[in-house]
């Protein structure tokens, strides 16, 4: 007679179980990570889209970046309150995020330069930096 046994069935339905209870919470997390990465990515390439604006005084402008409600806003002018609208430029972000500190950078029409800053974005689990230097060179 051939076949398998109750012992064997049972350790191999054990040991599916054991893997799909495991699975569900790594995926989680590896899509969570790769929305936050994503998001600093976006977040860097909008940041150095209004460095490059403002370097070359695109429209004879300053321009800057907002970070709010989770999207990103790149603007020309000396700042969000006082832009000029028809300018606007959103980018979505991936995931929800904080962000826990200023939430404004503005490059300096003719040489891109800015106040320093740290901008740390957070979810639940993580937070990653992106760094500005006086001379608006990005970097995380």
């Amino acid at each position: 007679m051939r076949g398998f046994t109750l012992i064997e069935i049972l350790l191999v339905v054990a040991l599916i179980g054991i893997v799909f209870s495991i699975t569900p919470p790594l995926y989680t997390k590896i899509v969570s990570r790769s929305a936050m990465e994503s998001n600093i990515d976006t977040l860097i390439n909008v940041l150095r889209k209004a460095e490059t604006n403002s370097l070359t005084s695109l429209h004879n402008s300053s321009w800057g970046v907002k970070i709010e409600n989770n999207n990103f806003i790149l603007f020309k002018g000396d700042s969000y309150i006082n832009r000029d609208k028809n300018f606007d430029d959103i980018y979505k972000s991936y995931a929800n995020f904080a962000v826990s500190n200023d939430n404004e950078i503005i490059f300096t029409k003719n040489s891109a330069t800015t106040t320093p800053k740290t901008i740390t974005l957070n979810d639940e689990e993580r937070y990653m930096n992106i760094y500005i230097n006086e001379l608006g060179l990005i970097f995380n």
